[in-house]
């Protein structure tokens, strides 16, 4: 794949994890709080790549949302801190943001009526947690993590989140060398993602699961599979204006 591709890839794929926290931006009250205007704010310079900036509007929405003991936002805002830290390939910390996320998620979940809003914030939280644990090589602890995840966007009928975890999924068990599990993820993930193509980046997300299903097919001596993955994968990569290369 080239470098545009991968990272356009890569850009659909952290939108994907972070779509829920752009819908809670959408739920904004008519009058947000201060905390909540540096979050949204934060989010915003995320998505236009400014790190600097998001930093800063996070750490204020931070103190904010400790003073007045929100955990629900407090647990927002260090999921967004963690997928930045994710896109700076900076593994730790972002793994600590995200279990600080989950901690936050979990003490809600005790206390609040809107199980189904708390589960979503739950599950966009661990799946940044097991992507986490995929980049650093922790293979079968991420598919535990992208398991559960896959349990919950299913009972809250997420397609579109369905579509994201079965990929990373799918990767995860093709590093252990799990090559029937991981076809199965990858051709989940296509049927889920074909209907859904506007709300995932054109046909980016399928590009590169076609992708990562032909590299699959290449190391299970299955050329001919390789080759007709690789050549959807191209006809995509042409409707989008780029190239790309086995």
């Amino acid at each position: 794949m080239n470098a545009k591709l991968s990272f356009y890839c890569a850009v659909a794929a952290i939108a994907l994890i972070a779509n829920d926290l752009n819908a809670a931006a959408d739920r904004l009250p008519a009058t947000p709080t201060p905390a909540q205007i540096y979050s949204t704010e934060g989010l915003l310079y995320l998505q236009l790549g400014q790190w600097p900036q998001a930093l800063a509007s996070y750490r204020k929405a931070l103190a904010e949302f400790r003073a007045a003991d929100d955990l629900m936002g407090l647990g927002q805002t260090c999921c967004q801190l963690g997928v930045m830290m994710l896109q700076q390939n900076r593994y730790e910390r972002a793994r600590r943001w995200a279990e600080i996320a989950l901690y936050s998620f979990t003490k809600v979940g005790r206390t609040d009526d809107n199980s189904s809003l708390v589960r979503i914030h739950y599950a966009a939280a661990l799946h940044l947690l097991g992507t986490v644990n995929f980049h650093q090589g922790h293979y079968a602890l991420a598919v535990k993590q992208f398991e559960k995840v896959l349990a919950i966007r299913y009972e809250l009928h997420d397609q579109m989140g369905e579509a994201l975890v079965m990929a990373d999924l799918g990767r995860a068990y093709q590093a252990q060398a799990k090559y029937w599990y991981a076809l199965a993820c990858y051709e989940g993930a296509l049927d889920i993602c074909q209907p859904l193509e506007a709300a995932l980046e054109g046909g980016w997300f399928e590009a590169k699961v076609r992708c990562l299903m032909a590299r699959l097919c290449r190391a299970c001596g299955h050329q001919d599979l390789a080759i007709k993955h690789h050549l959807e994968a191209l006809a995509l990569g042409a409707e989008l204006g780029s190239s790309i290369s086995p």
